[in-house]
């Protein structure tokens, strides 16, 4: 019984090395490394290719951009992260090259063995290990939603609440009566305003909006962060005004779980929402910046989606109607 459980115990052993260890031709040993394999769809990954080999040896490394920017893990702009030459004992060297993987999808992402080139004609064939981006856990969510609420903090006050003073309380009346005041005004004056000039729809709201947008420059200038806040929010309010649907109030995973349930939108608009928002979402929280035609396809299809979702003539009828 002894024998046949240490049988088991070396077979195991020998499938975990044929795993793990560096697949090898000659002198040349080679592996791909993945770190992690496994993350929330708005962080980073890393893949390194490591090649172990004699100094005077030819290799040739595979280029995987554009197999990266074809899954939508790297944009067009970037390149390898991170490549090294690094010298080792007994005239040999160790190459490493590193690419940063952005995933704003949840899915995993299965690659085809990739082919070193190696002098005299030889190849080495190395598996890729596949990247699992998976969904938000409820604590990400929460720390996602309250982004700085979460991260920021600092020891709790020792000074005497605000609320056991007479002046805070004087303080807040007198607002709350500036207040009242303001609110009354405001009402009495937009009552005539729309008396004058009617209120813009939704669309017409949000290509004005996307115009000055374009005007800013924001993406020329580096301010990606700005430029999709910005462009999210004009997403946002037009699904809200447009749909009823109380887009800027939820996070991403909360709008696209309702949206599901509703049929205002097609496959292709569904998909189109899932990839924008998760990109704005990317860029905002896990500081991600896109190439400038990521940036410029963000925009058209932000436009295209409000140009096609505008009512017709028929629908407005209806909807007066009722």
């Amino acid at each position: 019984m002894g024998s046949r459980l240490l049988l088991q115990t070396h077979f195991l052993l020998a499938l975990v090395a044929l795993v793990f260890t560096p697949a090898a031709l000659g002198q040349i040993s080679a592996r791909i490394v993945l770190e992690p394999s496994e993350i929330p769809f708005y962080k980073q990954s890393f893949l390194r290719i490591e090649v172990e080999a004699p100094v005077d040896a030819e290799i040739e490394l595979p280029d995987l951009r554009l197999i990266f920017e074809k899954e939508r893990l790297m944009s067009e702009d970037s390149g390898v992260t991170d490549y090294r030459k690094e010298p080792l004992e007994e005239g040999r060297v160790l190459i490493t090259e590193t690419y940063a993987l952005d995933p704003i999808f949840v899915k995993d992402y299965v690659f085809a063995p990739i082919t070193l080139k190696l002098g005299g004609g030889e190849e080495l064939v190395l598996p890729v290990p596949t990247l699992r981006a998976r969904a938000l856990t409820p604590a990400e969510e929460e720390a996602v939603a309250f982004f700085d609420g979460e991260i920021t903090g600092g020891p709790a006050s020792t000074t005497r609440p605000l609320s056991d003073r007479w002046e805070f309380w004087a303080v807040v009346i007198i607002s709350g009566l500036a207040l009242a005041v303001l609110l009354v005004y405001w009402f009495l004056t937009y009552r005539k305003l729309r008396l004058i000039e009617p209120l813009k729809d939704p669309w017409e709201v949000a290509l004005t909006r996307l115009i000055a947008l374009a005007e800013r420059n924001l993406a020329k200038e580096g301010k990606f962060e700005v430029y999709y806040v910005d462009l999210s929010s004009i997403l946002r309010y037009y699904i809200e005004g447009r749909f009823y649907l109380h887009a800027p109030e939820r996070s991403t995973p909360e709008f696209l779980e309702e949206m599901m349930e509703t049929e205002f939108f097609s496959d292709e608009q569904e998909e189109f929402l899932r990839e924008v928002l998760r990109l704005c979402d990317l860029v905002k929280f896990a500081k991600h910046i896109p190439s400038m035609i990521d940036v410029e396809e963000s925009f058209v299809k932000v436009r295209s989606f409000v140009e096609e979702t505008i009512p017709s003539e028929e629908e407005l009828q209806e909807a007066e109607a009722a």
